[in-house]
This record gives structure tokens, C-alpha cells and sequence, in this order.
């Protein structure tokens, strides 16, 4: 309980002004394509550590878009990570921006989504600034469920751990 209220508190402390920033750009850039807001909470593991932490993300998407037989989605997001007391090279909290596509109502209302992102501090488990975002999930009209891995794909060095989150999402 303990690394979650410092987690917490942390959160307020440094995301809260990143998150309104990202946001506010966001909502400029293009209001009128952004139709779904979801905000997601969770828990996030440590590929083979095991070392578990609260998770959030604000994911906004656009309208649909059919191209051939695939119904697609613009979708940017900004998420938290936060830290694990038990562990120094975890010992950070990370906030995520990250846009790309979803391939929606494929079947019965799920959705696989690929981004590209970047994390303002690594960790062990994030150990480079760019990331890709990979998520698998289920979208109703209020309530979405997603599993959402992050990564660095190997491809920015590091050791790559990676964090796999599970989370339970409220649209407006």
C-alpha cells in the first residue's frame, strides 16, 4: 500500500502537468476527430520479475475509417507506469505518449492497436526512451478490457524487459 500511495502522490507531482499539456495539444490539434475518450486503470507487471504497479492511460481516438475489408481508428495515448519500492532499477515512475492505429469490430467489438511512443525516463523495465505499444481488447459502448504490452522491441538497446499491463477502461 505504501509504494501505490508514493505512487499516487508521485503521479500528481510529475505527470499531472505532462498529461495536461499532451492533452490540451491534442484537443487543438483536431477536436472534431476525436469521438472516444477512455480512461483506462490497472496493473502493470515486469516481464520475469514479477513486480507488480498501478498503471493508468488516457487513450483518445478518432473517428472509424474503412480501408478495403479493415475498419481502422487514429488513436493517441498517455499513460503512467508507476514505480516499485522493492526494486531500484524500478524505482521510477514512467509517463508514456504514444499515437498510432486500432483495427476495430474485426470481431465481435475487439480491437488489436499498434503505437509508437516515447517514455520521459527509462527504467529497467523501459530502457529506452522510444517505444512501441502493442494491445489486444474488447470495446463495448462504456466499458473496454485490454491487455496492453510496452516495449522497446529490442530495437533502441537496453535490456528490454518490457511492461505488460491488464486494465479495465470507462469511455465518454
Amino acid at each position: 500500500m505504501v509504494s501505490i500511495t508514493r505512487s499516487l502522490a508521485a503521479l500528481s507531482r510529475r505527470a499531472a502537468p505532462i498529461l495536461l499539456i499532451a492533452f490540451a495539444g491534442l484537443a487543438a490539434a483536431n477536436p472534431a476527430a476525436a469521438v472516444d475518450t477512455t480512461l483506462y486503470a490497472g496493473s502493470s507487471v515486469t516481464a520475469s520479475e514479477r513486480y507488480w504497479s498501478p498503471a493508468l492511460y488516457v487513450e483518445v481516438a478518432g473517428d472509424r475509417r474503412q480501408t478495403g475489408r479493415f475498419t481502422w481508428r487514429p488513436v493517441a495515448s498517455l499513460g503512467w507506469v508507476g514505480a516499485r519500492d522493492e526494486r531500484p532499477q524500478l524505482d521510477r515512475d514512467v509517463v508514456v505518449a504514444a499515437a498510432g492505429v486500432s483495427l476495430v469490430d474485426w470481431w465481435k467489438r475487439a480491437f488489436f492497436s499498434f503505437q509508437f511512443g516515447y517514455a520521459n525516463r527509462t527504467t529497467e523495465a523501459l530502457s529506452s526512451h522510444g517505444q512501441f505499444i502493442s494491445s489486444v481488447g474488447w470495446q463495448g459502448d462504456r466499458m473496454a478490457l485490454m491487455v496492453r504490452h510496452i516495449s522497446n522491441g529490442n530495437v533502441f538497446g537496453g535490456r528490454n524487459l518490457g511492461e505488460t499491463m491488464f486494465m479495465v477502461g470507462v469511455t465518454f
